[in-house]
């Protein structure tokens, strides 16, 4: 199955984006990522299945939590 990484700038943020998800039924688990994969230096993501990106997106900016971008992984 191929999955997205939404990146993070903390691994606060990250644990909040991750409950949230998961209280909508969005299976997201919190991965860490090389700094040199983003352009903003982000090393926490949360990887979620592709076709949840949408809704994660949705999500994460309807309840105000930053995220940086959206990786393929």
């Amino acid at each position: 199955m191929e999955t997205r990484v939404l990146t993070q700038t903390s691994q606060t943020n990250a644990i909040k984006a991750q409950r949230l998800l998961q209280r909508y039924g969005i299976s997201a688990k919190i991965i860490r990522i090389s700094p040199k994969m983003t352009k903003n230096g982000c090393s926490f993501g949360l990887r979620v299945d592709s076709y949840a990106v949408s809704q994660a997106v949705l999500l994460l900016e309807n309840e105000g939590i930053d995220f940086g971008e959206i990786l393929a992984y």
